[in-house]
């Protein structure tokens, strides 16, 4: 319902990696702000889903003037991007492996584990009756075919294995000192880029320019 942009907050994987590298490691109050930014703009971003929102908008002056509470994903993306950027500049001054990094690591890698858990257990067995019967039974899959959603759901996770794959590959020759900063750098970059892009291509809308720019009558 209503504009995608507008209840969408989709960053990619790597950059919710890196801003919880910057939240867990580099802790200073420029984290601490941007941290509460970004969660307390996803709460409120649910509305009346979110117990303290009706306390919020009756009593908080202004509150009652923003009319779609999941415009504020707004701050919670600008918020995630600046912890992405600390965390990478963390990860990229790092000198030695530190063994809370290989904690961390350690964490994706089972995250990875288990995701691939996922696709394996729902490709060898009825993977569809068990979504049907516990995801969508709620309202909002009525109307709507469900194969498809089902894999897309099945998509989805391949997709997020392949980049959280991506990360533990550079992150690991990175350490090892098997690629440069800038090479690694650049990977990032493009697997953020492309990972962005794969998701939002199809929401760019390409026209003529002489149409979107026309000067009508009206005018």
């Amino acid at each position: 319902i209503g504009n995608i942009w507008e209840t969408a907050g989709y960053l990619g994987v790597i950059s919710l990696i890196f801003a919880s590298l910057a939240i867990i490691f580099k802790r200073n109050r420029y984290i601490l702000i941007f941290s509460f930014f970004a969660l307390f703009s996803v709460l409120f971003s649910l509305g009346k889903n979110f117990f303290l929102f009706p306390l919020l908008f009756n009593y908080f002056p202004f509150m009652d003037n923003f009319r779609v509470p999941s415009r504020m994903l707004f701050v919670y993306s600008f918020s995630v991007a600046i912890l992405a950027g600390f965390g990478f500049d963390y990860l990229l001054k790092i000198k030695e492996n530190f063994k809370n990094l290989k904690l961390f690591n350690f964490s994706i890698m089972f995250l990875l584990t288990l995701s691939l858990g996922l696709i394996i257990y729902f490709l060898n067995t009825n993977g569809f009756s068990f979504y049907e019967k516990h995801v969508l039974k709620n309202s909002y899959a009525v109307g709507i075919n469900h194969n498809l959603l089902y894999n897309q759901f099945l998509s989805d996770i391949t997709i997020f294995s392949v980049f959280l794959l991506l990360y533990l590959m550079l992150i690991y020759l990175f350490l090892n000192k098997r690629i440069s900063q800038r090479i690694f750098a650049t990977s990032i970059f493009l697997i953020v880029v492309s990972n962005l892009y794969f998701y939002g291509h199809k929401l760019i809308i390409m026209d003529y320019p002489e149409k979107i720019y026309s000067n009508p009558n009206i005018i």
